[in-house]
């Protein structure tokens, strides 16, 4: 007794190769299932991983995959804040300085970075706009 695989796939005829039957349709697929019967053939039924793979549709696998993103983010940005945090922490300990120093000192450089980033939004912005005026 041999042993098909009936799938539905995209096509407009149903092929028969390496003991599987696809089929565009249910209507074929159920055609192949009468035959299969009558001739006494046995048909697995279940769907392949690639079947249910293509089943899920590119919206949902869109939104998996930013969740995905997300959360990968969100958990790297709390194990780089953390560990920077412990190592001003360590260094502080290391070198004998009070830790609420080395906070301040890290809260300063944070801050003398971020007017660094406002300088070169505007140094940027300004560049802009001397194209849009003498662009016209």
């Amino acid at each position: 007794m041999q042993i098909y695989t009936v799938v539905p796939v995209s096509r407009s005829m149903a092929f028969a190769h390496g003991g599987r039957v696809e089929c565009q349709s249910t209507i074929v697929a159920e055609t192949a299932r009468t035959t299969a019967d009558n001739e006494g053939v046995s048909i697995n039924t279940e769907k392949t991983d690639r079947t249910l793979r293509r089943e899920r549709s590119q919206a949902t696998q869109r939104i998996v995959v930013q969740r995905n993103r997300w959360r990968r983010m969100a958990r790297t940005i709390l194990l780089g804040t953390t560990a920077a945090l412990a190592g001003v922490v360590w260094i502080a300990q290391q070198y004998g300085v009070a830790v609420s120093d080395s906070l301040a000192f890290l809260g300063s450089s944070v801050l003398f970075v971020l007017g660094l980033i406002g300088l070169a939004l505007g140094v940027a912005t300004l560049l802009w706009l001397a194209r849009k005026v003498l662009g016209r």
